[in-house]
């Protein structure tokens, strides 16, 4: 129906329909086809079209650029603070877990890899884990309780005074990451928060927030995602010592 429409009105169609052949037409622009149907990207997509495309690439380059730029700027120290005590916890047998929703479930994944395995150097697998990965506790408690519940048990469960809790909302008002700092605060855990927009609830009850103010979630999950690896970065620097790159960092 959506192309239907937009062939109708004359209009360019900036996307491959899903299910439909490509095939070249005389003008050098694409027929796209379907049954009897049939929509054409010619000289005028050509012309127009990828111009478009480049325009909007750029402008999310510099939106993605000038968000990291702010939000590294403004939370150095805190970057610092928040890798003293992940190496601090790591030093003590302590470990580090991350939770979030989404995009951020994936950045909790994505960090705790880079420090159980590796991030640059070769040197001992570092404790850390994702709340975001067992299908079977999370859903059982999704099921059994409420889905507000599924960090904060698993933190119940395993967390011990002297680890840390980064949790990851691009809003600052997930009720489950909500829940999962309030708990960890009560078992005497640090808490810190990679956030966005204005840093929501999270913001003022986590120990230690870092707030990446863009309203755009895909511009924070970018930030970040920068300040994880930073965070890997400086927290394999302080535990063993060794230059880590050719840059000199």
């Amino acid at each position: 129906m959506l192309f239907r429409a937009l062939a109708r009105k004359g209009e360019i169609i900036p996307t491959w329909p899903l299910g439909m052949a490509k095939l070249t037409n005389a003008e050098g622009g694409y027929n796209f086809t379907k049954g009897k149907e049939k929509l054409c990207l010619g000289d005028k997509w050509e012309k127009q079209g990828e111009r478009a495309l480049r325009k909007i690439i750029e402008a999310i380059l510099q939106d993605s650029l000038s968000v990291k730029d702010d939000f590294i700027k403004k939370n150095t120290e805190k970057l610092i603070l928040l890798a003293e005590r992940v190496a601090q916890a790591f030093a003590n047998d302590k470990k580090l877990m991350i939770c979030g929703n989404g995009g951020s479930a994936a950045d909790a994944q994505h960090i705790a890899a880079e420090f159980v395995n590796r991030y640059e150097m070769e040197r001992p697998s570092l404790p850390a884990i994702a709340l975001t990965t067992d299908t079977s506790i999370l859903t059982s408690i999704g099921n059994d309780y409420s889905f507000e519940e599924v960090f904060s048990k698993q933190i119940k469960a395993m967390g011990l005074e002297g680890d840390v809790l980064l949790a990851i909302s691009t809003s600052g008002n997930s009720n489950n990451v909500v829940k999962a700092v309030r708990d960890a605060k009560d078992l005497h855990i640090y808490t810190a928060a990679f956030l966005g927009q204005d840093g929501g609830m999270l913001a003022k009850i986590a120990d230690l927030s870092l707030i990446a103010r863009s309203k755009s979630t895909p511009r924070v999950q970018e930030a970040h995602i920068l300040a994880g690896h930073i965070l890997c970065h400086l927290v394999e620097y302080i535990l063993f010592q060794r230059h880590l790159g050719h840059k000199g960092y």
